[in-house]
Formats: structure tokens, sequence, C-alpha cells
């Protein structure tokens, strides 16, 4: 055996002492640089790829004002079809929904739409009562066009206390606003009288002291009937009933003033005086009166509103003044026309409450000033039979005009 081969087998010799420990796995490598088989490639990469990104790679940029622009198109997409899925769902419900339970839902969207707009005239009224409150503080510092501009708004606002303006212009706005605010109200008086669904056959006359003004008396009629006639013809009928005889004599003893301005087709102003013989005592009443077409020509309804001051035609100071409004509300109901109405007046006594007391029962009641003499002492008696006798005139003249037009 050759000295290589003695040190190889791991012979004594030490020649080679001062020479540092051979690296064995150096021996295990091939020649070729490739890694053995018990070598993991992965491990390698892994070391060597982190080094070649963070050279060559660059981060990428993202656009975030077209990523939040996708998200809203998005967003939009998902509500405009829970929109359409919302409401196909509102539409197969309405199908279903009985003719009565429209006339609820319909009813409520109204009450609803008129709370909040008296919710916003209020909110604009007290703000309007503020901006007058710092007016009348600094009326001497403030120029003359501020206060000037502040009546003209509270004019604009008269209409409200059922005053009309002599200005012609802002007299029609007035009178439109005054029967459009009676119109509203209907709907809301049904329900408090219990009126919107009743087919019986009511009659109701009350009076009684007012609640709210001392010394006043409240006169309510309430009727509920079927006519017979077509919805026109009934329309037709009240109308007339309405401007041309709303107060008919019973006594010759009563003289009456009548003057009728037509504002439009739907809508008429009348002012009557009614004053005894010898011209020592008159009531006035100037009515505003209007008609509507309700629910797609199925029903009709007419309002009608005394005027308390109107500057054009002022009343006479020793005058009585009437303040009295109701409504008519008709509708089709098995080819008869379905009759409802109330109508409320409010008697503030004159310090001539007997002068007053006479002139309605010579108006009204068959028996005339004697009847009413004698129960001048109990104006609420006297107010329920004013009340009841004045309902049934002008329902007679009613059927006499309709049974007029069906002859």
């Amino acid at each position: 055996m050759t000295v290589w081969a003695d040190v190889l087998d791991g012979g004594d010799f030490g020649e080679f002492d001062f020479l540092p420990p051979v690296d064995e796995t150096l021996l295990e490598a091939p020649l070729g640089g490739s890694p053995s088989e018990g070598t993991d490639v992965s491990d390698v990469s892994s070391e060597v790829a982190p080094s070649k990104k963070s050279v060559h790679q660059r981060p990428k940029r993202v656009n975030k004002l077209m990523v939040e622009l996708l998200s809203l198109h998005e967003d939009r997409a998902e509500l405009e079809r829970q929109l359409m899925e919302l409401e196909s769902r509102r539409k197969g419900r309405l199908q279903t929904l009985s003719a009565s339970a429209l006339k609820w839902r319909h009813l409520a969207r109204t009450q609803l739409q008129l709370k909040l707009k008296v919710l916003r005239e209020n909110e604009r009224l007290r703000a309007s009562i503020a901006e007058q409150s710092s007016l009348q503080q600094k009326l001497e510092d403030v120029v003359l066009k501020k206060p000037r501009l502040m009546m003209m708004k509270m004019e604009d606002d008269e209409w409200r206390v059922f005053k009309l303006s002599a200005n012609g212009e802002k007299r029609l706005v007035a009178i439109h606003a005054i029967a459009d605010r009676q119109l509203e109200i209907i709907d809301s008086e049904m329900l408090l009288l219990n009126l919107v669904d009743t087919t019986e056959d009511i009659w109701d006359v009350r009076a009684g002291p007012s609640s709210t003004t001392a010394g006043a008396i409240v006169g309510e009629g309430i009727r509920c009937t079927l006519l017979h006639g077509s919805l026109a013809a009934v329309l037709d009928a009240t109308w007339k009933a309405l401007v041309r005889g709303h107060a008919q004599s019973k006594s010759s003893s009563v003289l009456g003033v009548f003057k009728s301005y037509t504002i439009d087709d739907d809508t008429v102003y009348v002012r009557k005086t009614y004053h005894s013989s010898d011209g020592s005592f008159k009531v006035n009443s100037s009515v505003i009166m209007k008609k509507q077409v309700a629910d797609d020509g199925r029903a009709f309804r007419i309002v009608f509103r005394t005027v308390l001051d109107d500057v054009a035609h002022p009343s006479e100071g020793d005058s009585y003044v009437n303040d009295e409004y109701g409504w008519i509300h008709v509708e089709d109901v098995d080819a008869r026309a379905q009759y409802k109405s109330y109508i409320r007046t409010n008697i503030m006594l004159p310090k001539h409450g007997d002068k007053l007391a006479e002139l309605m029962g010579a108006l009204y009641l068959e028996e005339g000033q004697a009847m009413a003499t004698q129960m001048k002492d109990n104006p609420v008696k006297l107010t329920r039979l004013l009340f009841d006798a004045a309902l049934r005139s002008f329902e007679a003249l009613v059927h006499e005009i309709l049974d007029k037009s069906n002859a």
C-alpha cells in the first residue's frame, strides 16, 4: 500500500497536520456546479429571489379615485335594483287592496301632507312673529322701507283671518287661498265626524256655548243621505241652491240685497245683506263658494266660507257679520249619489241680540218674529231651531231643482 492510500485510510502520518480540515460537502458536490440530490433547490432560490425583486421590480400604484368610483357605481346599481324591487312589491300590494283600503290609504297620505304643511306654516309664522318683534323694538333705528315691506307681508297673509284686500290682484289671490284651505280640511273633518265610510241616514243639529270664545254660541249641522239622480245633476242642483237661495225669507218684513261675482267657472263670491223693513238692524253675509271634482270624477265637493272683513265693501258699524263655513261631499254609490254635508256657525251675540233673533226668525221660521221673540232669552235653543230650519229649507231647494232636472 502506498503512502496516499495510508493517508486516505486514516493512516497515522502527521506531515499535513498544519493544513485546515477539509469541508466534506465540497467533495460531495458534482464538478458541473449543479446541486446534489440532497440539496433543496427551493431553499437556494428563496434566498436569491428577494434580492432580485428588490432590485428590478417597482411597487404597483393603485388609483384610489377609480376604485372609489367603481364602488359608487356598484352601490348605485344595487340601490336601483332594490328600488325596483320595492316598487314592484308596492304595485303588487296596491293591486290586492280593496277600494275601501285604497281610500283609507289616500286619506292617510293626505293627512300626513296636511300635517307637514301646517308644521311648515307654523314655523314660518313663528319666524314672522319674531321678525315683527325685532322690528318693533328697533323701529326708530331702521329705514322706513323695512316696515313697509313687513306690512306688505302682513297684508299677503290677511286671508288667514278671512279678510279681503281692496287691491284687485291680492283680492283674487285671497279668495282662492280661502277656498283652497276649506277644501283641504274636508278629509280631516270627515274623519272627526265619522263620515268617511258611513252610509246611514244622518240628521244631526247641535248648538251650545263656544269652548274658545266667551259669550259666543256654536251651531253645527251634519247631514248624510242618498239622493236620486246622477252625480252631475246633484252637483248642478246643489251649486244652484247655494248660489241662488241660501236664505229664502219667510216674512215680507225682511228685505234682502244680493250681488254675485263670478271668479271663474268653479268659484263664486256672493254678498248678501238682510235688514228689517225699518232698517234698524242688518246682517251681512259675504260668502266664497268653490266646487271641485274629486276621485277621478267619481265624487265632487263644494265649500263655502264667509268673509269677516271686506275692505272693498266694508260693513256698516251697526250691522252683524255672519261667521259661517261648511262643505258638501257627494260620491257615486250604486248609481245613486251619497250626500254628506257639514256646516258650522259662530254667533257672537251683539248688544242688540233681540233684533238679531227677530231678523233670523223672520228669515227661517214659518212663525217668524213671534217665535224668535219668545225664545230670545234662550239663544242656544233658538240657534238649534234656526239651524234645523235653515238646513231643511236648503235641502228642499236642492230636491226642487233636482226634480225639475229629472223631469
